[in-house]
């Protein structure tokens, strides 16, 4: 069983108070294989009795796994219309809900699809928690390039047992 290692909240700014109103929430889980899964909000009672609320899940690519976790936003959350329309150019239809992003979109397209999600107008502030020992610790400075209103969480106080 993998291990979640980062979690990004993604909802509205409160324009007064800080924090955010929850609409969706992603976990990166990571062991052999990183693995971003996108869910809309599920603690509220409209959603107690859904069976399934996950939306997509993603296996990014190693080098750009916060990144990746930035175009899925792009994709189910911001629906930005170019990015969409650059991602469908690779499947047939619709983008399906699990995406191998090295096997599935060729590395100059994601290139291309990365610069378009560095252009978006994110509308949601998210919040990413950041677990200790997760491999996107070395990749916040690239949220630098993106216009969006953003909290990130990492570890200020961590104990744990030791086997």
């Amino acid at each position: 069983m993998a291990t979640m290692t980062a979690q990004i909240v993604v909802g509205m700014a409160h324009p007064y108070d800080g924090g955010i109103n929850l609409d969706y929430y992603m976990y990166l889980s990571e062991n052999g294989v990183a693995r971003w899964t996108i869910m809309e909000e599920n603690i509220s009672k409209k959603h107690m009795n859904k069976e399934e609320q996950r939306i997509a899940q993603w296996i990014p690519t190693p080098e750009f796994i916060l990144e990746d976790a930035l175009l899925m936003i792009g994709i189910y959350i911001v629906k930005d219309e170019a990015l969409i329309k650059m991602a469908r150019q690779f499947f047939i239809g619709e983008i399906p809900c699990t995406v191998e992003l090295e096997n599935d979109i060729p590395v100059k397209a994601l290139e291309m699809m990365r610069k378009r999600a560095r252009e978006m107008d994110y509308k949601y502030k998210m919040t990413l928690s950041i677990f200790s020992d997760s491999s996107i610790q070395k990749q916040i400075k690239k949220l630098e390039a993106y216009p969006m209103d953003l909290e990130v969480c990492v570890p200020v106080y961590l104990r744990e047992y030791n086997v």
